[in-house]
């Protein structure tokens, strides 16, 4: 999962309002588009941008073995590209003009959009899911000659089963510009297997295409197709533009907003001087001189200091949410949508509260809604939060048309770039910044950060703008700054990410490799070296680097995912789980821990937790007006919260203990079933439901990899019975009945320690890390370490039964109360040691 990577794929609970809501602009791409039978759509999809190109992209994918196809967002490529090469090779195949079957795959980067839009194609075809259509996605499928799987999904069926690649007729890669881990190596699998199965043809599309990257990394594909296998310099084919925007986008950049609106005196004048300043100081020399273009993001970023811009992590100027209100203000128009991107939760949370006096809608005592004049003439304004974490229930109205007199003004994370589609948009105002996630090869760990977007994502983003009406797309920063310092295009995650699950997909992929290429399915000179993992990954579009490489096997050797610490380890059962799960590396070490310590149950409860999103519920002052309101469902969460961890103050923990709750509450499932629960517990229903699919999939995967006869087996096999599911001997998931008391109350272990046993096992090697001795402020010669040491020698303390707080926190110690003090002391170790300490000593 990946950028506010997150976002889009804990935007579950998104799903139905994006499906059901819909699309005021027609576009095909969005899952939220409108479900129409094909005598009322046709004219729709007529009026399509993508639709006068269809003959166009179907002859080349006749006559072509990779097609490569680029169009804006909301030109109707995601639903239209598939249905068109469908019909057509069904057609062909009736007149006989060709012998093979019909089989399509179309890969996206999100559960979300594979369902909604699978559900969108079978309602344009007037037929229910599941006939012709389907979908593919971890733990779910639907069976249908054309399928929409994510990319994960279909890189983890090749991998291990790489002849399964034969059976398919096309092969369409979509939002191919995201750059993904999953989405590279399943691009260089799908180069190689194209080489031993001829007839396959692919499609690559995306809105922001690196048309040349791709063209010329399928380029020998494409010779041979033509009968020029050794022509030393293949010809790449050029992409095929299938429509534009259906009205024009102004672009204003922050140095050319005086020319378009008025800006007073004030902070936000202020702002917008800072933010000029900044700008203009990073390409004329002294701290904030330029640093070239395609240098990484933290050392092109700006801070909000005055006194001249410093590169560092990037951030939102003080006073710029001063000047996105004057902007809002001016852009606003009735029946229309104004989106303000922003990178988080945090910055979000920031411009609603200074947006918040311009939404004049207020709430009728019969709860209906009624607008009030504003001061920018008569349209009202109705500010919204747009984030993963807000609950879908609050967030349900912007997915309807504003009504007239009102415009709504929506707060988003780059949730609203891509895969869902607000109506009738008639203006953006861009940050420029997003929250990704980054990986840290020395502290061996993934932070989010905020980093600039590309330029490709910009576009992306200003596509919301001008699908109904001409737009306007406002972005922050200097025009300059957009052409010379920010990136051309996102940098794939490979090149930053952990490639540990990588390196050992591209092992296991050399031995199934080796095994076609003995029974002859892999020809002699294929243009790939497969003898290792490294060499293969080395083909990669992008190859990460042999640093990174090493790194990843040296962590997979050390957590006991390898053998040992080089290219000829062996992959331990520990590897083969985290092969099969979705999950980070520690948390298929906390599923190993557990089925060694006879306690899976409590393993896959933590994960599924851990993987999920936070399932309880948090009230925000953005959705609730009323603060009285806010305070009462705060204090409710609290208590959920508290409930469940129980004075263990462990997350882990106390996920383990709402999802026993569930189990006990006889495991509901779906928005009825699961609504008691929720309210007793402060849930919000999607996100719960998260949580159990989670539990539901992993127990799956584990069942396929554990022995039938074995204890872990049956255990994971009693949970899924819990939850109203079994695999049957075929390994597939049917439904069950719920069992008996007896059966389920043994499920999970009542010995809280062996529970914390089971968490430091998991986590060995990330605890208690120092990575930076402290000095002493005074200049002292003595590190911290080397004080602590003498101390305990002082007092005679064993060093491997002490445990030191550096900086206690100040209200630990009671103020001439050493009864009260020594109390919160033992509560404390209670929490860390699970123990009360025999000693104290103050120093």
């Amino acid at each position: 999962m990946n950028g506010d990577y997150e976002a889009e794929e804990k935007a579950v609970q998104l799903q139905d309002s994006a499906i059901a809501r819909p699309s005021q602009d027609g576009d095909a791409d969005s899952p939220n588009g409108d479900a129409k039978t094909p005598a009322h759509a046709l004219t729709e999809l007529k009026e399509l941008p993508i639709f006068p190109h269809r003959e166009v992209i179907l002859e080349h994918v006749r006559t072509h073995r990779v097609t490569h196809i680029q169009g804006e967002t909301g030109c109707g490529k995601s639903t239209q590209v598939p249905k068109y090469i469908m019909e057509d090779a069904e057609a062909r195949r009736k007149a006989g003009l060709s012998d093979s079957d019909t089989k399509i795959v179309v890969t996206q980067p999100r559960r979300m959009a594979a369902i909604s839009l699978a559900k969108r194609c079978a309602a344009e075809l007037g037929e229910e899911i599941g006939k012709t259509v389907g979908y593919k996605i971890s733990g779910d499928s639907v069976s249908g000659k054309l399928s929409f799987a994510t990319t994960g999904f279909l890189l983890q069926v090749l991998v291990n089963q790489p002849e399964e690649f034969g059976t398919y007729s096309h092969i369409i890669l979509d939002e191919v510009h995201e750059r993904s881990v999953d989405a590279d190596l399943l691009t260089m699998l799908l180069k190689l297997l194209m080489q031993c199965y001829p007839k396959v043809k692919l499609i690559v599309m995306s809105a922001t295409l690196q048309a040349h990257l791709f063209a010329e990394y399928f380029a020998k594909l494409e010779d041979g197709c033509l009968g020029q296998r050794n022509s030393a310099h293949p010809v790449p084919v050029k992409p095929l533009f299938v429509g534009v925007r259906t009205y024009p986008v102004e672009q204003i950049f922050l140095d050319e907003i005086q020319d378009h609106f008025t800006i007073e005196g004030g902070q936000a004048r202020r702002g917008l001087d800072v933010a000029l300043q900044g700008f203009n100081g990073m390409g004329k020399g002294g701290k904030g001189k330029g640093k070239g273009k395609g240098k990484k993001e933290k050392d092109r970023g700006i801070d909000g200091a005055a006194s001249g811009f410093v590169r560092s992590e990037p951030k939102i100027v003080d006073g710029l949410d001063l000047l996105c209100k004057e902007l809002v203000q001016q852009l606003a128009k009735e029946k229309c949508t104004l989106i303000v991107f922003l990178p988080g939760i945090a910055d979000i949370t920031s411009f609603y509260e200074t947006l918040a006096p311009l939404d004049t809608s207020r709430r009728s005592e019969e709860g209906g809604w009624t607008q009030e004049k504003a001061e920018n003439g008569d349209v009202c304004l109705k500010i919204f939060p747009m984030h993963s974490l807000i609950p879908r229930e609050e967030q349900e109205e912007v997915f309807n048309a504003p009504p007239k007199g009102v415009c709504h003004v929506v707060l988003a994370s780059n949730v609203a770039e891509s895969s869902l589609t607000l109506p009738s948009v008639c203006a953006v105002i861009d940050m420029a910044l997003r929250r990704s996630i980054e990986y840290d090869a020395r502290r061996l760990m993934s932070c989010l950060v905020t980093t600039w977007c590309s330029q490709s994502s910009c576009r992306q983003r200003s596509g919301r703008a001008g699908r109904t009406m001409p737009g306007r797309a406002v972005r922050m920063v200097s025009r300059h700054f957009f052409e010379e310092e920010m990136i051309e295009f996102d940098p794939p995650e490979m090149l930053s990410a952990p490639l540990t699950k990588l390196y050992l997909q591209a092992k296991q992929l050399c031995l199934k490799l080796a095994m076609l290429h003995s029974q002859g399915i892999i020809p002699e000179g294929i243009d790939m070296n497969l003898s290792t993992p490294t060499h293969l990954l080395q083909q990669l579009v992008q190859p990460p680097s042999v640093t990174l490489v090493e790194a990843a096997i040296k962590e997979l050797s050390d957590v006991g995912a390898l053998d040992r610490n080089n290219e000829d380890a062996l992959i331990t059962p520990l590897g083969h789980i985290a092969m099969a799960l979705p999950c980070d590396l520690r948390l298929c070490r906390l599923l190993y821990f557990g089925l060694m310590m006879n306690c899976a149950s409590d393993a896959i409860a933590m994960v599924a937790g851990l993987t999920a999103a936070d399932p309880f519920g948090a009230p925000s002052l953005m959705v609730l007006k009323d603060e009285r309101e806010y305070c009462r469902k705060l204090e409710r969460s609290f208590e959920a919260r508290l409930w469940c961890d129980r004075g263990r103050h462990s997350e882990p923990l106390m996920l383990r203990e709402l999802f026993i709750e569930w189990i006990n509450a006889g495991a509901p499932r779906g928005t009825k079933a699961i609504a008691s629960f929720a309210r007793d517990w402060n849930v919000i229903p999607k996100k719960f439901e998260a949580v159990a699919s989670e539990a539901v999939d992993i127990s799956t995967r584990l069942c396929k990899l554990l022995r039938p006869n074995s204890p872990g087996y049956a255990s994971v096999q009693r949970l899924l019975a819990s939850m109203r599911f079994q695999v049957d001997v075929r390994e597939e998931l049917v439904k069950s009945g719920f069992p008996s008391n007896s059966e389920y109350r043994k499920l999970f272990c009542d010995d809280v320690n062996s529970m914390r046993s089971l968490l430091a096992c998991a986590f060995s090697d990330q605890l208690l890390v120092h990575l930076k001795p402290r000095w002493e402020a005074s200049g002292g010669k003595k590190r911290k370490e080397e004080q602590m040491v003498a101390i305990m020698k002082k007092h005679h303390l064993d060093s491997a039964g002490t445990v030191v707080l550096m900086q206690p926190p100040m209200d630990l110690k009671a103020w001439q109360d050493e009864w009260q003090t020594e109390q919160n002391v033992q509560k404390l170790c209670q929490a860390l040691c699970g123990e009360k300490a025999q000693q104290i000593h103050w120093d």
